[in-house]
């Protein structure tokens, strides 16, 4: 199958400073020693220096941080990578005031996505699937095809997952991918809401080749919630209004509408905690008959071939 080109995050560029009097910063800031300006510099009452530290965090790139110094009054502002030249000139018109450190490590929160949570979208509301990374390290939450057909902007809890940025609904699958660009980070786990042994979040470790082996298969969806149940069949066309959508897992296991992506997983017993081998998303199914009725059935949408079209990469836990 083709692999369409996902729209990759802008960059931003960086500017270097041209002023002479800012070489010897730049310098020290690349060797990882802390820059300060040279100059006696009259003590800020506490008030003042809380502005300062504040106005330089507000212009520093995203990930920096900046305290006071109990011990000297300086505000102390870590950056991550380069320092900007128009930063790098504000702390120089500090001088003795402001020292300016450079840091690998990016600051940001930890808001997480899984598999299984709850996500809205233009079409209504739906499940993130599997947690997948491009060759850039970008963060994807892969779901139903038919629920970003659409395209649009996608949220949690009414907070920017990112935009989808492709979809495939027809004989090749029902699968679609968001870029994770908002508050939200993806985590390599999906939510399993079980007694014991299981913990409420088990870690996928393995993308399971099909056919699968004869396990017990479970999903985690927004309505249904955690349900379990067999693989009987693989390689079926479904005949939904929306038209055939080929190349998919019949099972067993209940699902109802709003589960759409649902990840499904075997959970691996020989690892501790128990973890999962991911298999597919949820596609469709028979939500007019009961979960108890033997003929209740869910198709799900073989996550690897997801992976290959958009080439991504399986999130996967250590």
């Amino acid at each position: 199958m083709r692999t369409p080109t996902i729209p990759g995050t802008v960059r931003r560029q960086r500017r270097v400073a041209s002023a002479a009097a800012l070489t010897l910063t730049a310098t020290l800031l690349l060797q990882g020693h802390p820059a300060q300006a040279a100059g006696p510099a009259a003590t800020l009452d506490p008030a003042a220096q809380a502005a300062l530290r504040d106005q330089l965090v507000a212009s520093a790139p995203v990930g920096s941080s900046a305290r006071v110094d109990p011990a000297t009054g300086k505000v102390v502002l870590r950056v991550p990578g380069t320092v900007p030249a128009g930063l790098a000139a504000t702390a120089s018109r500090h001088a003795g005031r402001v020292s300016v450190e450079t840091t690998p490590g990016v600051i940001g929160t930890y808001a997480g996505i899984v598999g299984g949570h709850e996500i809205d979208g233009p079409t209504g509301g739906c499940t993130a699937g599997f947690m997948a990374v491009d060759a850039d390290g970008r963060d994807y939450a892969l779901t139903a095809g038919h629920c970003t057909a659409g395209g649009g902007t996608w949220r949690r809890n009414g907070n920017l997952l990112g935009p989808a940025v492709g979809s495939v609904l027809g004989q090749q699958g029902d699968f679609g991918v968001i870029e994770l660009t908002g508050s939200y980070v993806g985590q390599p786990l999906v939510n399993s809401y079980v007694k014991p042994p299981f913990l409420s979040t088990q870690p996928v470790r393995q993308l399971a080749p099909l056919p699968a082996a004869d396990l017990p298969s479970c999903k985690m969806g927004r309505t249904s919630r955690y349900t379990c149940g067999s693989i009987l069949a693989y390689d079926v066309t479904v005949n939904t209004a929306g038209g055939p959508i080929g190349g998919l897992i019949e099972t067993n296991i209940c699902a109802r509408p709003g589960d759409s992506g649902a990840p499904m997983w075997q959970h691996i017993y020989v690892t501790n905690p128990v973890s999962a081998r991911a298999i597919g998303l949820v596609s469709s199914g028979t939500g007019n008959l009961e979960c108890s009725d033997p003929a209740n059935r869910t198709y799900f949408q073989p996550v690897g071939e997801a992976l290959d079209w958009f080439g991504l990469s399986l999130m996967l836990a250590p």
